[in-house]
C-alpha cells in the first residue's frame, strides 16, 4: 500500500456519527493513526456548530444519521465551513455515491474499514483538497489580474481621449490621482471606468473589494 507523508502537526477530524460506541471506536482509530479528534457531532446541524468552533481540518461523515444521511450533513459542512470529507458508507448504492460525490464529499469508504485504509484516505483527502484549494486560488488570482488590467487600459483609453494626452500621460494622470486618494492603480482606474458609465447614463456597477 502506497504511502502519503503526514503532514508537520497532527491534523483535526470532525467524527459525525450519531451512534456513540461507532464513534467511540473511529475517536480510537484515529488517535492510533495519529489524527487528533476535533468534536464528535450526530447530524448535519451539530456538525456545522463544532466547525465554527473547532475548524476541523477534516470530516469524517457516517452515511446514515437523524434527520437526513451522511451527503446532506457534508452538503451542510461545505457551505458552512469548506473542508474535505470522507464518507462511511453502509452499503454499497450507486446513486448514493452519485449524490455524494456532486455534494463535494472527497471519498467513500464502505464501513467497516481498516484502520490503515481509513488514514490514508484521510491523509489523501486532505492533501488534494489542499492542492485544489490553492490551484482555486491561484486561478482567481489570474482573474482579477486580468480584470485590473483590462480596467487600466479601459481607463487610460477613457482618459487619453477626454485629455488628449497620449498612453503614459494617461498613465501618469492615474498615478497621480490614485497617489492623491488614497486609491491603488487599479481602484483609480475602476473610479474613472465607473464615471464613465455614469455619465453615459449606464447602471453603476458593483465595485470591487479586492484591494
Amino acid at each position: 500500500m502506497p504511502t502519503i507523508a503526514m503532514p508537520d502537526r497532527a491534523l483535526g477530524v470532525l467524527v459525525v456519527e450519531a451512534r456513540p460506541e461507532r464513534a467511540q471506536t473511529l475517536a480510537r482509530d484515529l488517535k492510533n493513526l495519529g489524527f487528533v479528534l476535533a468534536g464528535v457531532a450526530a447530524d448535519g446541524q451539530q456538525a456545522c456548530l463544532v466547525c465554527a468552533r473547532q475548524a476541523p481540518d477534516l470530516a469524517l461523515v457516517a452515511s446514515d444519521l437523524p434527520g437526513g444521511d451522511g451527503v446532506e450533513a457534508a452538503r451542510a459542512m461545505l457551505r458552512c465551513h469548506p473542508l474535505p470529507v470522507v464518507l462511511l458508507a453502509e452499503r454499497d448504492d450507486r446513486a448514493f455515491l452519485e449524490r455524494a460525490q456532486r455534494a463535494g464529499v472527497r471519498s467513500c469508504l464502505m464501513a467497516p474499514v481498516e484502520a490503515a485504509v481509513l488514514g490514508l484516505a484521510l491523509e489523501m483527502a486532505h492533501r488534494n483538497f489542499g492542492r485544489e484549494s490553492r490551484l482555486a486560488a491561484e486561478v482567481a488570482d489570474l482573474r482579477e489580474g486580468l480584470r485590473r488590467r483590462k480596467l487600466l487600459e479601459r481607463a487610460k483609453g477613457l482618459l487619453m481621449v477626454q485629455l488628449q494626452v497620449d498612453e503614459a500621460g494617461a498613465l501618469a494622470r492615474l498615478e497621480e490621482a490614485a497617489q492623491a486618494q488614497g486609491y491603488a492603480l487599479h481602484q483609480a482606474a475602476e473610479a474613472v471606468v465607473e464615471s464613465q458609465r455614469l455619465l453615459a447614463g449606464q447602471p453603476r456597477r458593483r465595485r470591487s473589494r479586492v484591494g
